[in-house]
């Protein structure tokens, strides 16, 4: 079994995480939202087309990185994590396997996403190209996601 196959089965399909796959149809591609970024010349917003590359069927799956997914797609995903491993009552992951997910591995070292407090207690972001933000605070018990669709939001 392929890593996108094992995940779909055991993890995608359970969790009803209908639109997450390192290979999206035509029909998800279709669905992306339209970004932009600043003309660097004019300073205004103007739309950036997805990458071709997005989702190549020659590119095995990495994991790394590389899903196509949808803002309901990854709350379950987050509920999941945020139940330690649970979610609406079945349980998906052991409650071993979150917390190893979850400790640092770089000790006092600043390196990574958790350099700074600003974004939560150690609850760690990610920031993606377009504007894509998702906070995770399990010792909170909350998880938030926004997507901006740009490059460097306006100031």
């Amino acid at each position: 079994m392929t890593f996108d196959e094992f995940l779909r089965k055991r993890l995608f399909d359970p969790l009803g995480m209908v639109d997450t796959t390192f290979y999206p149809s035509e029909a998800q591609r279709a669905r992306l939202v339209t970004a932009y970024a600043k003309n660097k010349d004019t300073g205004q917003l103007e739309p950036v087309p997805p990458r071709p590359e997005f989702g190549p069927r020659d590119r095995p799956p990495q994991g790394n990185g590389g899903l196509y997914s949808t803002a309901p797609d990854y709350t379950r995903f987050c509920q999941m994590l945020l139940g330690r491993g649970v979610c609406a009552g079945r349980r998906y992951l052991s409650e071993d396997a979150v917390r190893e997910l979850t400790i640092s591995r770089t000790g006092t070292l600043p390196t990574g996403f958790f350099q700074s407090e600003a974004y939560g207690r150690r609850g760690g972001h990610y920031t993606w190209g377009l504007g894509t933000c998702v906070l995770r605070q399990p010792h909170e018990g909350a998880a938030e996601a926004l997507s901006a669709g740009q490059r460097r939001p306006p100031q």
